[in-house]
């Protein structure tokens, strides 16, 4: 009986090894760029189905108090989005309607810290999505375990920078290496709009319907980036008046 191997059968094997191993890994990586594309393109198909179903508009406040008047005025802020941002050196988004708060501001707070109940649940698995945590930012985020930590795309995904085209699309600049913020907003017809206010200003002090761009009227593209210079990417395009989200 035959206890080892020949140099022939060896060599073979090792051969046979180098060419899997050549194939795979640059197929594992071709995989994570598909996934993350894959889960972007839903949770943004997921906020325009959010705001679809909730029709946010107020005519008038149900009271007196500051709150419930700047709900009415600014009723536009409180539509589902979705904000692409970072935290640290970490890219990541979140899904939520923005409620206003007792002051006078007319801008909220455009974001989910300390306000849990702004924030989308994950139909799946019942956790919030947001791709922040309060073990991970000094923000006052859900802890860990109670968000889909998938969204966040720096350490689910290696994406390091997000550029968006047009840039007056985008909502401010992180920085140069990480890029653009961006946010996006549906009304209960399923339009697409960016930012609250005018494009590429994220004060959220204008109605959208005053503002030339807005419902958004030509596409714009997302790039998410692997690398600092952009070379290693995936595009998502948003289109107009349908809110159409895809590859490209």
């Amino acid at each position: 009986m035959r206890k080892a191997f020949t140099l022939y059968e060896a060599i073979i094997v090792i051969a046979v090894v180098g060419i899997i191993t050549a194939i795979a890994i640059p197929r594992i990586d071709d995989d994570r760029k598909q996934e993350a594309a894959d889960q972007i393109l839903l949770h943004i198909r997921y906020t325009q189905h959010l705001a679809l179903m909730d029709d946010i508009f107020q005519p008038y406040p149900i009271n007196t108090s500051v709150k419930e008047t700047q709900r009415c005025k600014y009723y536009y802020k409180q539509r589902w989005q979705i904000y692409f941002t970072n935290t640290g050196e970490n890219l990541f988004y979140e899904i939520f309607s923005d409620s206003p708060d007792d002051g006078t501001t007319s801008c909220f707070d455009k974001g989910v810290e300390t306000d849990f109940y702004e924030i989308a649940i994950d139909p799946g698995t019942g956790k919030y999505l947001v791709g922040n945590w309060s073990e991970l930012s000094s923000n006052q985020y859900p802890p860990r375990e109670k968000v889909n930590t998938w969204l966040n795309l720096t350490l689910t995904f290696g994406i390091k920078k997000i550029v968006v085209e047009p840039s007056n699309y985008r909502s401010s600049v992180i920085n140069a290496n990480l890029g653009d913020r961006v946010r996006i907003l549906f009304d209960y017809l399923g339009r697409p709009y960016f930012n609250e206010g005018l494009a590429g200003v994220d004060n959220g002090t204008v109605n959208p319907f005053d503002a030339e761009k807005k419902p958004l009227r030509e596409t714009v593209k997302i790039n998410f980036c692997f690398d600092t210079n952009c070379n290693d990417k995936f595009t998502i395009a948003i289109e107009p008046e349908t809110g159409y989200a895809h590859l490209i």
